[in-house]
């Protein structure tokens, strides 16, 4: 709850797999609710990670969500199509 849940729903946005209007962006709520839970599980199931509960943001997933951060535009693209959504890369 708070400013790190609000980092991580800025950094879901802008790899695509959670909506700006879902949470209220740019000012994201701040708040674990539905729609985090869900973009979440979107991006663990998306990339196949093998974690032990979808929607709970873990450290395999934090790992995997600051290599698509820091990944060049075309990759965080790519990441994007893959999901069937834009990506927005502004911060």
């Amino acid at each position: 709850m708070g400013p790190p849940v609000a980092a991580l729903q800025r950094a879901l946005t802008a790899v695509g797999v959670l909506g700006a209007g879902d949470v209220h962006a740019p000012r994201c709520s701040g708040q674990y609710g539905s729609a985090t839970v869900a973009a979440v599980a979107r991006l663990q199931r998306n990339f196949e990670l093998d974690v032990p509960e979808f929607g709970v943001y873990d450290e395999l997933t934090a790992v995997s969500m600051r290599s698509l951060l820091d990944a060049p535009e075309p990759v965080l693209a790519a990441a994007g199509a893959a999901l069937g959504e834009g990506v927005n890369t502004a911060p």
